[in-house]
């Protein structure tokens, strides 16, 4: 994003702030809806409520607003994907991934859309970080294989495990129009957090050979 040539007040500095969120909310719906190509910036504009004049004052292009967007959805996306470094009790931690995963998904679904579209038309912006992930996968998968050799869960396939993980979680985002329409959920209104933690949890622990009733009701 384009950054001021001199010192601003303390307002402008706020307003500034207030725009570029502005902005960054409204790409975020257009890039979602339309991909980096179909998007414009005068689609943009209008979402943020400004000009399309206004908007490129803020931005140094379209592609460079993508490219920000994105970062934020891949760091808000990456704090909470994996069970390396997560509680050593399986009961714990798989219960804790699942609820990160899906308030992600519940919370930042066109975010989830965004990065899904990414990795669909070819990772231009995840492809670069899977080597990075994949090391992360492979501690993760430590960790279930511990869990697994000291019979504390069922013999799975570690990895094919956090492919289900990741599956069960964001589809709330990724086809929340179909959600939306089997339950009965008028767009605008939330869905139903805690069942949908509560069914999903139960299944997967249920799969682990795991007691759901075990779990903490602050997990």
């Amino acid at each position: 994003m384009k950054t001021a040539d001199a010192p601003r007040t303390p307002y402008s500095a706020a307003k500034r702030k207030q725009v570029l969120d502005a902005i960054y909310d409204a790409a975020i719906v257009e890039f979602s809806l339309h991909g980096p190509k179909g998007a414009s910036t005068q689609g943009i504009a209008e979402r943020a409520g400004i000009s399309k004049q206004h908007l490129h004052y803020y931005i140094d292009s379209k592609e460079a607003l993508y490219a920000e967007v994105m970062r934020r959805a891949i760091t808000r996306w990456g704090k909470g994907i994996t069970l390396a470094g997560k509680h050593a009790d399986p009961v714990e931690a798989i219960s804790a991934l699942i609820r990160s995963k899906l308030d992600f998904a519940l919370d930042f679904p066109q975010e989830s859309r965004l990065l899904t579209n990414d990795v669909l038309s070819g990772g231009t912006f995840m492809a670069p970080l899977w080597k990075q992930w994949t090391a992360r996968r492979r501690k993760a998968a430590l960790v279930v294989e511990r869990w697994i050799s000291t019979g504390l869960i069922q013999p799975l396939d570690p990895i094919l495990f956090m492919f289900h993980l990741w599956a069960l979680t964001q589809y709330y985002a990724d086809y929340e129009s179909q959600v939306r329409a089997i339950m009965g959920v008028k767009e605008g209104q939330p869905l139903d957090r805690e069942r949908i933690v509560a069914e999903v949890t139960t299944f997967v622990l249920r799969g682990c050979g795991l007691d759901p009733a075990s779990v903490k009701s602050e997990v």
